[in-house]
Order: C-alpha cells, then sequence, then structure tokens
C-alpha cells in the first residue's frame, strides 16, 4: 500500500509527519526562490525524554552553520 505524499512546504514553519508511533513535529527551511543549495541535511534533537527540546542549542548551531 502507498503511503501518501506530504508535499514540501514552501515556507519556514513546522509540519507533523504521521508515523507508526504518534506524529513527528519536523521544522523545516526551504530554500528562499533563486536560492541555490548542493543539498540537504537532517538534524535530530536529543530524546525529549531526557531533556532534549527541539530547540537544542547543537541542534540550533548545527543548522545556522549548513544554512
Amino acid at each position: 500500500m502507498a503511503q501518501p505524499t506530504i508535499p514540501f512546504p514552501k515556507t519556514n514553519g513546522t509540519v507533523m509527519l504521521p508515523g507508526p508511533a504518534g506524529a513527528l513535529e519536523v521544522s523545516v527551511e526551504p530554500a528562499e526562490p533563486g536560492e541555490a543549495r548542493a543539498g540537504n541535511a537532517i538534524l535530530c534533537h536529543p530524546h525529549p525524554m531526557e531533556g532534549g527540546p527541539m530547540q537544542n542549542k547543537v541542534v540550533t548551531k548545527g543548522a545556522s552553520s549548513l544554512r
């Protein structure tokens, strides 16, 4: 059975992706119109039950460095 596709958002924000154990919150930062990007990156924050928020300093610094 094919999974439904979710279009990539055109603006910064969060998207909820369905998963077998529940929805996953994903923060996206698409390229600006006319901006070339060499690739994509997936950065994961530490587990929330271990005190890892989505805005973890290491993850946000990594994202800004990749941008």
